[in-house]
């Protein structure tokens, strides 16, 4: 399709985030972390849905998740 990979990335992070799949949220998060994307880039497609589509404790919980994954992945 049209979509780079990164932007695709971005969006299936954000969908994972939004319907609380943690496993598929990290598998995710962690190549978009391989690939360069920043954690502020990461944490902003995590906040983006919020209010409009997805309640605080999810968010939360995604946020969580994206502070793992990062630890994880800067042990690494």
């Amino acid at each position: 399709g049209p979509l780079d990979a990164t932007t695709s990335e971005l969006i299936l992070i954000a969908c994972f985030a939004a319907l609380g799949c943690e496993r598929s949220f990290r598998i995710h998060a962690l190549r978009g972390l391989k690939a360069g994307m920043s954690k502020d880039v990461l944490k902003q497609i995590v906040l983006i849905p919020m209010g409009a589509a997805v309640p605080l404790a999810g968010v939360t919980k995604a946020l969580s998740w994206l502070d793992e994954v990062v630890d994880e992945h800067a042990g690494t």
